[in-house]
């Protein structure tokens, strides 16, 4: 998983996302494992420190920025717990290593996928190259696993272990020269590897072992008893997902190899091909028996009718349906039966008939939903039915259906779907992954439409929602990548965290005035959105970060007046964008704001503006000029790094601190400032030039002194 991945799952998870912290834990716990299975005593103990590794981040995931990884994090907190606990087995560089730096380059190793090799019975083997391992120091042995399995760079192993760059890359290189060699010998044994090298073993070797690995039900009770520490923390709201967490490998920069042939007699015996053909023999079978089965039952039937009926019983039953159920006796005639009985039997039968409700009240309408009474109203909690198209019902014996419940229709089959009019509320997970779903209307009447509602169901096209609409839920519509339109109802006031995110069809968005708080990443990635508009009444005071993150399509956009902050990566990679609209009363930009904005040509500040936070408009290539206003009081690290088409920055006295590497790339730009300002002593500190001075005092930008 890229670092990019790896930072969406945080931000999910510091929103209480489950799946998220689920994704981050199975991704990163057999490395951080491994880790302190190599500088403790037992694996009591590792999980002891693990354990409280995994609450101390995720209750501080606040605190990791973009280029933070959550492995490195997790280990650094981690041998940092160790070395406090047995201060004998802390990790230790000796001054030797730093002189073996240079034969270690992380750009030689060619490390290949091995995922291929996974159905293949060779954990023996990859134990055993995990034994050439724990010879090893614990120096070299933890920054291997950082390396190839946690896909650290030294620099990061080095921020994790506390040590000093050039003697992790000496460790690894000392690791190269004593383990590979005889990770070579191992992998000659087996024919699979013979053409493998053995750097790339490692990586395979630590993901296929079992030796360092709980078994699975000791690693799920391990994770609950976590998760039930972040509950009762109150990091999460709950120990409940709504699916299975999946345990995904970590990806790494790897060259793909074809999968090697196997010759084994066992495995010709039991190719795909033979499963195959086997397969197809037993569903024939089971075809052909279904077809006799069927075939009697028809004949049986067809004897039944043809028979006389004598006697007909009517029982009533007091079941939950109310509903009247009818068993029927048949007897064949027998030769003495008289006028006077067939008479009297005919004439039962009649009556019979006649007071014998109609068929529609004789199958419960209900059965295909299971449901809860909750006062005077009904819950839907489920649907079991065949059906794809779906009519929920008004009522329940009588009782007005207003909420479908949390996973109600989760996963399931349904192409369209009716609400009823006395529908009230929209659950969570409501309709989550109904990827069958096209269409829908939310009857007038309902006022919430819960956390992923419709979170995944990637054909919904059009949804009409009510007028009656106040609330939208975090996730409600995620990654409904086909929908194509949105219309908010005037009584709308909450739009949740990324509501919206991944919406990759939808083209533009009007926010009613009536919405007075709009959540993070609401429209994350929605690269088809060209408009995002507010209504001059709006009562938003504050847009969420990263709001419109890589909406790539996106245009121009004008501020509400109530907005006095660009939240941080608010515009980050619209790269469309050309122009925007800040009211007077704005007083700060975000960090990486309006980063790689590549179209904005020009940009007019708000003249309240205290703060330009750090890369708040790097990357904006076709930026030509700007001009700070009086009163601003800073400009944050690589706030205009990469502009390469700055030629003109006016920045007042006002303006005390200039971040490192401000102007970094600014190859033409030309600072006017008063003179003794800050400015002025950051331009001759960097070799800019300054308006007004001679030629001789004229300085260009050298980004190597930034």
């Amino acid at each position: 998983m890229n670092q990019r991945g790896i930072w969406q799952l945080i931000l999910m998870a510091q929103e209480g996302d489950r799946q998220a912290v689920d994704a981050l834990f199975f991704m990163s716990f057999r490395p951080a494992y491994l880790v302190l299975q190599a500088i403790v005593p037992d694996r009591d103990a590792a999980l002891q420190i693990l354990s409280e590794g995994y609450v101390h981040i995720f209750r501080s995931l606040e605190d990791l920025e973009q280029e933070s990884s959550f492995t490195s994090a997790l280990n650094g907190f981690n041998i940092a717990r160790a070395a406090e606990l047995y201060p004998d087995r802390r990790i230790v560089f000796g001054e030797d290593y730093a002189t073996k730096f240079s034969s270690f380059s992380a750009q030689d190793c060619r490390i290949c996928d091995f995922d291929t090799l996974r159905s293949l019975d060779l954990s023996a083997c990859a134990d055993e190259i995990l034994a050439v391992f724990e010879a090893l120091p614990p120096e070299q042995k933890v920054s291997a696993y950082l390396f190839y399995y946690a896909s650290c760079l030294p620099e990061e192993i080095a921020d994790v272990l506390s040590a000093d760059e050039k003697s992790v890359c000496g460790a690894l290189a000392q690791m190269r020269k004593t383990a590979l060699p005889q990770i070579g010998t191992v992998l000659q044994k087996e024919k699979a590897f013979r053409c493998i090298g053995a750097e790339s073993a490692v990586p395979w070797a630590l993901r296929n072992t079992a030796a360092y690995v709980p078994d699975k039900d000791a690693l799920d009770a391990f994770y609950q008893d976590i998760l039930q520490k972040l509950v009762d923390n109150n990091v999460l709201d709950t120990t409940l997902s709504v699916s299975e967490p999946i345990d995904e490998p970590i990806e790494m920069e790897i060259k793909d190899i074809k999968p090697p042939k196997d010759f084994t007699l066992l495995h010709k015996i039991f190719s795909v091909k033979t499963l195959l053909i086997l397969l197809f023999i037993l569903l024939a079978a089971g075809i052909a028996i279904g077809v006799h089965r069927l075939q009697e039952y028809k004949s049986k039937v067809f004897g039944w009718e043809t028979s006389n009926r004598t006697t007909i019983r009517l029982t009533t039953t007091s079941l939950p349906s109310e509903y009247y159920i009818y068993s029927t006796e048949y007897t064949m005639p027998t030769e003495t039966e008289t006028t006077t009985e067939k008479a009297s039997e005919t004439q039962t039968e009649a009556v019979a008939t006649t007071e014998r409700p109609t068929e529609s009240t004789t199958a419960n309408p209900y059965a295909d939903f299971a449901y809860s009474e909750n006062g005077g109203s009904i819950t839907i909690t489920g649907y079991s039915g065949s059906k794809t198209s779906v009519e929920v019902p008004k009522s329940i014996h009588g009782k007005p259906v207003t909420t479908i419940g949390e996973n109600a229709f989760f996963n399931t089959g349904i192409t369209s779907i009716k609400l009823p009019s006395s529908l009230r509320t929209i659950g969570k997970n409501a309709f989550h992954s109904c990827v069958g779903l096209t269409a829908i209307t939310i009857p007038n009447g309902v006022t919430l439409i819960d956390n992923a509602a419709f979170r995944g169901c990637s054909n919904l096209k059009n949804i009409t929602l009510a007028d009656t609409l106040q609330k939208i839920g975090n996730q409600a519509f995620y990654q409904c990548t086909s929908l194509s339109g949105i219309h908010f109802g005037d009584k709308l006031t909450y739009i949740g965290d990324w509501a919206f995110a991944y919406c990759t069809s939808l083209p533009n968005v009007a926010i009613v005035g009536s919405v007075n708080h709009v959540g993070s990443n609401v429209f994350y990635e929605c690269k088809s959105l060209t408009a995002c508009t507010f209504e001059s009444s709006s009562k938003v005071t504050a847009l969420g970060e990263a709001m419109f993150f890589d909406c790539i399509s996106l245009k121009t956009f004008s501020f509400p007046s109530g907005v006095k902050v660009v939240p941080a990566n608010c515009f980050t990679g619209c790269r469309s964008l050309s122009s925007v609209a800040m009211h007077a009363n704005m007083t700060s930009i975000g960090a990486n704001a309006f980063a790689d904005c590549i179209s904005l040509s020009a940009v007019k500040l708000s003249a309240k503006l205290l703060h330009l936070e750090k890369g708040a408009f790097s990357g904006c290539t076709t930026l030509k000029e700007i001009e700070i206003p009086s009163g601003a009081l800073d400009i944050g690290d690589n706030a205009f790094s990469g502009c390469s088409n700055l030629q003109k920055a006016v920045i007042p006295a006002s303006v005390t601190s200039i971040g490192s590497k401000a102007f970094a790339g600014c190859d033409d730009l030309v600072i006017t400032c008063p003179a003794n300002s800050a400015a002025e002593k950051y331009a001759i500190a960097n070799q800019i030039e300054i308006y007004g001075r001679s030629s001789e005092t004229t300085y260009k930008d050298d980004s190597s002194k930034l």
